[in-house]
Protein backbone atom coordinates (compact mmCIF):
# COMPACT_ATOMS: atom_id res chain seq x y z
CA UNK A 1 0.00 0.00 0.00
CA UNK A 2 1.77 3.59 -0.93
CA UNK A 3 1.15 6.07 1.38
CA UNK A 4 0.46 9.61 0.79
CA UNK A 5 0.55 12.52 2.68
CA UNK A 6 -0.76 16.16 1.27
CA UNK A 7 0.37 19.32 1.63
CA UNK A 8 -1.61 22.06 0.19
CA UNK A 9 -3.64 25.53 2.00
CA UNK A 10 -6.81 24.75 0.32
CA UNK A 11 -9.07 22.52 2.65
CA UNK A 12 -11.51 21.62 -0.48
CA UNK A 13 -9.00 20.77 -2.37
CA UNK A 14 -7.32 18.32 -0.20
CA UNK A 15 -10.60 16.21 0.60
CA UNK A 16 -10.83 16.15 -3.15
CA UNK A 17 -7.37 14.99 -4.00
CA UNK A 18 -7.86 12.64 -0.69
CA UNK A 19 -10.67 11.03 -2.04
CA UNK A 20 -9.52 10.18 -5.53
CA UNK A 21 -6.55 9.16 -3.99
CA UNK A 22 -8.30 6.70 -1.38
CA UNK A 23 -10.33 5.20 -4.20
CA UNK A 24 -7.40 3.57 -5.86
CA UNK A 25 -6.70 -0.08 -4.53
CA UNK A 26 -3.11 0.37 -4.04
CA UNK A 27 -3.06 3.51 -2.48
CA UNK A 28 -4.22 5.92 1.01
CA UNK A 29 -4.11 9.12 2.01
CA UNK A 30 -2.51 9.20 5.55
CA UNK A 31 -2.53 12.78 6.28
CA UNK A 32 -3.31 16.04 5.54
CA UNK A 33 -1.60 19.75 6.34
CA UNK A 34 -2.14 23.25 5.02
CA UNK A 35 1.37 23.99 5.47
CA UNK A 36 5.30 22.55 5.61
CA UNK A 37 5.58 23.39 9.15
CA UNK A 38 2.27 21.89 9.88
CA UNK A 39 3.17 19.24 7.96
CA UNK A 40 6.48 18.41 9.49
CA UNK A 41 4.91 18.27 12.95
CA UNK A 42 2.64 15.57 11.56
CA UNK A 43 5.21 13.84 10.32
CA UNK A 44 6.97 13.46 13.38
CA UNK A 45 4.24 10.47 13.83
CA UNK A 46 3.70 9.28 10.20
CA UNK A 47 5.87 7.49 7.82
CA UNK A 48 4.16 8.39 4.29
CA UNK A 49 5.97 6.78 1.16
CA UNK A 50 5.07 9.61 -0.52
CA UNK A 51 4.36 13.92 0.03
CA UNK A 52 2.22 15.49 -2.80
CA UNK A 53 2.96 19.36 -2.47
CA UNK A 54 1.42 21.98 -3.67
CA UNK A 55 4.58 24.20 -5.26
CA UNK A 56 2.98 27.65 -3.90
CA UNK A 57 2.78 27.44 -0.63
CA UNK A 58 3.22 30.53 1.28
CA UNK A 59 5.88 28.93 3.51
CA UNK A 60 7.64 26.58 0.61
CA UNK A 61 10.58 29.47 0.58
CA UNK A 62 11.37 28.63 -3.34
CA UNK A 63 11.60 25.09 -2.22
CA UNK A 64 14.38 25.22 0.43
CA UNK A 65 11.40 23.60 2.86
CA UNK A 66 11.32 20.66 0.92
CA UNK A 67 14.78 20.15 2.70
CA UNK A 68 13.58 19.84 5.68
CA UNK A 69 11.01 17.32 4.75
CA UNK A 70 13.71 15.10 3.65
CA UNK A 71 15.83 15.29 6.42
CA UNK A 72 13.13 14.06 8.66
CA UNK A 73 12.24 11.65 5.92
CA UNK A 74 14.85 10.93 3.93
CA UNK A 75 13.28 8.43 1.84
CA UNK A 76 10.29 10.57 1.23
CA UNK A 77 9.23 11.01 -2.49
CA UNK A 78 8.02 14.53 -2.99
CA UNK A 79 5.86 15.19 -5.83
CA UNK A 80 5.17 19.01 -6.96
CA UNK A 81 1.82 20.03 -7.97
CA UNK A 82 2.42 23.87 -9.42
CA UNK A 83 0.62 26.53 -11.57
CA UNK A 84 4.12 27.66 -13.02
CA UNK A 85 6.69 25.24 -14.73
CA UNK A 86 9.50 28.00 -15.42
CA UNK A 87 13.01 27.14 -15.60
CA UNK A 88 14.12 28.27 -12.48
CA UNK A 89 11.02 26.81 -10.50
CA UNK A 90 11.70 23.53 -12.22
CA UNK A 91 15.70 23.11 -10.96
CA UNK A 92 15.02 24.54 -7.54
CA UNK A 93 12.32 22.38 -6.81
CA UNK A 94 15.07 19.08 -8.35
CA UNK A 95 17.79 20.92 -6.06
CA UNK A 96 16.14 20.43 -3.27
CA UNK A 97 14.59 16.98 -3.34
CA UNK A 98 11.75 16.72 -5.50
CA UNK A 99 11.11 13.72 -7.64
CA UNK A 100 8.37 14.93 -9.68
CA UNK A 101 7.01 18.37 -11.23
CA UNK A 102 3.83 18.46 -12.79
CA UNK A 103 1.21 21.25 -13.69
CA UNK A 104 -1.43 21.59 -11.26
CA UNK A 105 -4.27 21.50 -13.59
CA UNK A 106 -3.16 17.82 -15.35
CA UNK A 107 -5.98 15.93 -15.49
CA UNK A 108 -6.64 12.99 -12.79
CA UNK A 109 -5.31 9.79 -14.86
CA UNK A 110 -2.05 12.24 -15.32
CA UNK A 111 -1.92 12.40 -11.65
CA UNK A 112 -1.82 9.03 -10.86
CA UNK A 113 0.18 7.88 -13.29
CA UNK A 114 3.00 10.27 -11.76
CA UNK A 115 2.48 9.40 -7.96
CA UNK A 116 2.55 5.22 -9.77
CA UNK A 117 6.16 6.28 -11.64
CA UNK A 118 7.44 7.76 -8.72
CA UNK A 119 6.61 4.72 -6.73
CA UNK A 120 8.49 2.65 -9.00
CA UNK A 121 11.85 4.73 -8.75
CA UNK A 122 11.04 7.09 -11.86
CA UNK A 123 11.30 10.61 -11.85
CA UNK A 124 8.22 13.09 -13.48
CA UNK A 125 9.59 15.86 -15.29
CA UNK A 126 7.59 18.21 -17.95
CA UNK A 127 8.20 17.38 -21.13
CA UNK A 128 9.20 20.84 -22.12
CA UNK A 129 11.99 20.77 -19.47
CA UNK A 130 13.63 17.29 -19.96
CA UNK A 131 16.46 19.11 -22.08
CA UNK A 132 17.09 21.71 -19.19
CA UNK A 133 17.57 19.09 -17.02
CA UNK A 134 20.11 17.22 -19.22
CA UNK A 135 22.20 20.26 -19.70
CA UNK A 136 21.91 20.20 -15.98
CA UNK A 137 22.92 17.54 -14.13
CA UNK A 138 26.55 17.24 -14.95
CA UNK A 139 27.02 20.82 -12.97
CA UNK A 140 24.20 19.43 -10.06
CA UNK A 141 25.24 16.38 -9.52
CA UNK A 142 28.95 16.62 -7.46
CA UNK A 143 27.34 19.48 -5.42
CA UNK A 144 24.50 17.50 -4.20
CA UNK A 145 26.53 14.37 -3.57
CA UNK A 146 28.66 16.60 -1.20
CA UNK A 147 25.89 18.00 0.67
CA UNK A 148 24.73 14.42 1.06
CA UNK A 149 28.34 13.84 2.38
CA UNK A 150 28.01 15.99 4.41
CA UNK A 151 24.91 15.06 6.26
CA UNK A 152 27.05 12.47 7.75
CA UNK A 153 28.94 11.83 11.24
CA UNK A 154 32.68 11.65 11.26
CA UNK A 155 32.17 8.23 12.68
CA UNK A 156 29.79 7.67 9.67
CA UNK A 157 32.16 8.49 7.20
CA UNK A 158 34.80 6.46 8.79
CA UNK A 159 32.44 3.46 8.38
CA UNK A 160 31.30 4.57 4.78
CA UNK A 161 34.90 4.95 4.06
CA UNK A 162 35.44 1.29 5.64
CA UNK A 163 32.63 0.00 3.77
CA UNK A 164 34.16 1.37 0.17
CA UNK A 165 37.49 -0.57 1.05
CA UNK A 166 34.86 -4.05 1.15
CA UNK A 167 34.62 -4.83 4.92
CA UNK A 168 32.49 -6.74 6.39
CA UNK A 169 30.57 -5.72 9.79
CA UNK A 170 32.90 -7.56 11.77
CA UNK A 171 36.29 -6.18 10.26
CA UNK A 172 34.52 -2.77 10.51
CA UNK A 173 34.07 -3.02 14.24
CA UNK A 174 37.82 -4.64 14.46
CA UNK A 175 39.47 -2.16 12.47
CA UNK A 176 37.25 1.31 14.35
CA UNK A 177 37.43 -0.24 17.76
CA UNK A 178 33.79 -0.51 18.10
CA UNK A 179 31.44 -2.74 18.82
CA UNK A 180 29.66 -4.90 15.58
CA UNK A 181 25.79 -3.61 16.38
CA UNK A 182 27.36 -0.64 16.59
CA UNK A 183 28.32 -0.88 12.89
CA UNK A 184 25.16 -2.10 11.94
CA UNK A 185 23.42 1.42 13.24
CA UNK A 186 25.66 3.24 11.39
CA UNK A 187 25.30 1.58 8.18
CA UNK A 188 21.49 1.88 8.69
CA UNK A 189 21.62 5.47 9.22
CA UNK A 190 24.45 5.82 6.05
CA UNK A 191 21.63 4.12 3.90
CA UNK A 192 19.15 6.69 5.05
CA UNK A 193 20.86 10.16 5.10
CA UNK A 194 22.15 8.93 1.32
CA UNK A 195 18.97 7.36 0.10
CA UNK A 196 20.50 4.01 -0.74
CA UNK A 197 19.20 0.72 -1.08
CA UNK A 198 21.91 -1.74 0.34
CA UNK A 199 25.96 -1.56 1.28
CA UNK A 200 26.70 -2.54 -2.00
CA UNK A 201 25.84 1.16 -3.15
CA UNK A 202 27.28 2.60 -0.19
CA UNK A 203 30.41 1.10 -1.13
CA UNK A 204 30.19 2.31 -4.64
CA UNK A 205 29.59 5.85 -3.29
CA UNK A 206 32.28 5.73 -0.82
CA UNK A 207 34.50 4.71 -3.83
CA UNK A 208 33.01 6.82 -6.45
CA UNK A 209 33.62 9.81 -4.19
CA UNK A 210 37.01 9.06 -3.10
CA UNK A 211 36.38 8.37 0.60
CA UNK A 212 37.30 4.83 0.77
CA UNK A 213 41.00 6.77 -0.30
CA UNK A 214 43.30 6.93 2.49
CA UNK A 215 43.02 11.09 2.11
CA UNK A 216 39.85 11.15 4.14
CA UNK A 217 40.96 13.67 6.42
CA UNK A 218 41.83 15.95 4.20
CA UNK A 219 38.67 15.51 2.28
CA UNK A 220 36.85 16.06 5.71
CA UNK A 221 38.71 19.16 6.81
CA UNK A 222 37.08 21.00 3.40
CA UNK A 223 34.17 19.08 4.18
CA UNK A 224 33.58 20.74 7.04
Amino acid sequence: MLKIFIIDDHILFREGLANLLNQEDEMCVVGEAWSIAQALEKLAHLEPDMALVNADLPDLDDFHALRLLRAWRPRLHILLLSKDDTHGRFLEAVRNGARGYIPINNSSTDLLASIRAIARGEAVIPRALVGLLIDEITRLSPALEQEEVCLLTPREIEVLRELGRGGSNQQIARNLEIAENTVKVHVHNILEKLNLPNRRQAARFARTQGIARADLQYRLAFLG
